[in-house]
């Protein structure tokens, strides 16, 4: 791993509106998320809210999705790590087997395209006038592809006859050849166990800010390739080690589509994150209501998880000892 940010970005959750932040002299700087900012700009299908409103009304199954996926993303960032990623598993986890055939595929694909990580979870935000947002670029990679190119080999024969008489006789060959390529890949679970993954214009803005981010913290790179990534079905597999994921790379030239729906965004003010976020203490039957429970601004919420955070450290942190 080796490429981290020129700068420290925070990431803070709001019931699932994700929001950054970065300490400048002092101040907070908030950035909305790219996905927040994508339900946003690219609202979800009717088929996707016909499903949401017939099947998970109450948010319960797409609760357990976001849940899967995160422990999805834990468990494949230690093996990339090498760290033993199944005692990240919950005991008593009912989900255990997609887990494990989700970083099964992720090895088999590793293997298929010589991948090199150079960066996981890495934090970057973008920023030009007044467009500004943030995202997690879950894998940055070298990717090797393998491409198949047809070539005329000279068989050492020479023609005997016809017009091309006694001109070398030529053989058509295809020859695999090696590409290098540096990549974004942005990591999707497969909670509902569909036979292969599908996926839309939402993904692909979300890879698209990541791109322009990465681009824009790092001048050096030019072009990067955009890919997502996702495991098959875990339910009822029979076909062994082969056909285990989806990879899937955004072609299409999205730049003017995704510069409007940025300058859409800036004039309904959606790049300002903000809202209310509900706070509960670890309180006892003596603590006073207005402790056990707050409503902070995103302001608060930051000054308060900094304040905890600072708190834990100075809890774990051995006191120097005396010498006289």
């Amino acid at each position: 791993m080796n490429i981290t940010a020129p700068y420290r970005l925070r990431r803070l959750d709001n019931r699932g509106a994700r929001f950054y932040y970065e300490r400048i002299n002092g101040a907070i700087k908030k950035y909305i998320g790219i996905t927040s900012l994508g339900q946003k700009c690219v609202p979800p299908g009717r088929e996707l809210i016909t499903w949401q409103l017939q099947k998970d009304p109450d948010g319960v199954l797409l609760e357990r999705a976001a849940e899967f996926g995160t422990l999805m993303h834990l468990c494949i960032d230690a093996y990339d790590n090498g760290k033993p990623w199944r005692d990240l598993i919950p005991k008593g986890y009912p989900y255990v087997r997609a887990i494990e055939g989700s970083v099964l595929a992720w090895k088999k694909f590793c293997l298929d395209y010589d991948v090199q990580v150079l960066g996981s979870e890495v934090m970057l935000r973008y920023e030009e006038g007044l467009s500004k947002f943030a995202n997690t670029l879950d894998k940055i990679a070298y990717i090797v592809e393998k491409v198949k190119t047809k070539v005329e080999i000279d068989t050492g024969v020479l023609l005997k006859s016809g017009k091309n008489k006694g001109k070398p006789k030529m053989k058509t060959e295809v020859q695999i050849k090696e590409v290098k390529h540096l990549a974004i890949i942005d990591l999707k679970s497969n909670f509902f166990d569909k036979p292969s993954k599908d996926f839309y214009e939402a993904h692909q803005f979300q890879l698209w800010g990541q791109a322009m981010s990465l681009m824009q913290t790092f001048p050096q790179v030019k072009a990067v390739r955009m890919f997502n990534w996702a495991p098959r079905s875990w339910r009822a597999r029979t076909s062994g080690l082969e056909n285990l994921y989806t990879f899937y790379e955004w072609k299409d030239d999205y730049a003017q589509e995704f510069r409007h729906k940025l300058i859409e965004a800036e004039r309904k003010g959606w790049m300002i994150p903000y809202g209310k976020v509900e706070v509960f203490s670890d309180f006892s039957q003596e603590t006073p209501l207005e402790e056990a429970y707050k409503v902070l601004d995103y302001d608060q919420f930051v000054e308060l998880c900094e304040a905890e955070e600072a708190k834990e450290e100075e809890a774990t942190t051995e006191p120097l000892e005396t010498i006289e």
